[in-house]
């Protein structure tokens, strides 16, 4: 629905949808942010980084809960289809059976697998963030 209004002595148009819209982008960028600062840079933030791989893995399942927050926000707001949002959820279950793994090797004491596991888990992350930040992008520009 468009609404006019007046702004400083100049008509214009005011379109409600395209409002949320751009709310619903920032708030999806601050999740983002918020996910990739939490994995990669508290420390240059002043923010307390993971003391160890047990918090390494917890600040991965937290990630891992921000990508799929995003997804379905972006698929509500029509960023992406029903198609790519179930792509990308079925890549989350797969990441989430990787930090899982990296949880149980940690627990056991195979600090050297549950490494491993963690750097698999992170890639995967950031490349669905990645993804997922240049879809809502190109959301922006079309």
């Amino acid at each position: 629905m468009r609404r006019d209004r007046m702004n400083f002595g100049r008509r214009e148009n005011l379109d409600f949808a395209d409002l949320g819209y751009w709310i619903l982008a920032l708030a999806v960028a601050a999740l983002l942010g918020f996910a990739l600062v939490s994995l990669h840079g508290c420390q240059n933030l002043g923010l307390q980084s993971p003391r160890g791989l047990g918090d390494s893995i917890a600040y991965g399942y937290s990630t891992l809960a921000a990508v799929r927050n995003t997804a379905a926000t972006e698929l509500k707001a029509d960023v992406i289809t029903v198609a790519e949002a179930q792509d990308v959820q079925k890549q989350a279950d797969q990441v989430r059976a990787v930090l899982d793994a990296a949880k149980t090797a940690y627990t056991a004491g195979d600090v050297t697998t549950a490494q491993g596991k963690l750097a698999v888990a992170t890639s995967a992350l950031t490349a669905l963030q990645t993804y997922l930040q240049n879809k809502m992008k190109g959301a922006g520009n079309g």
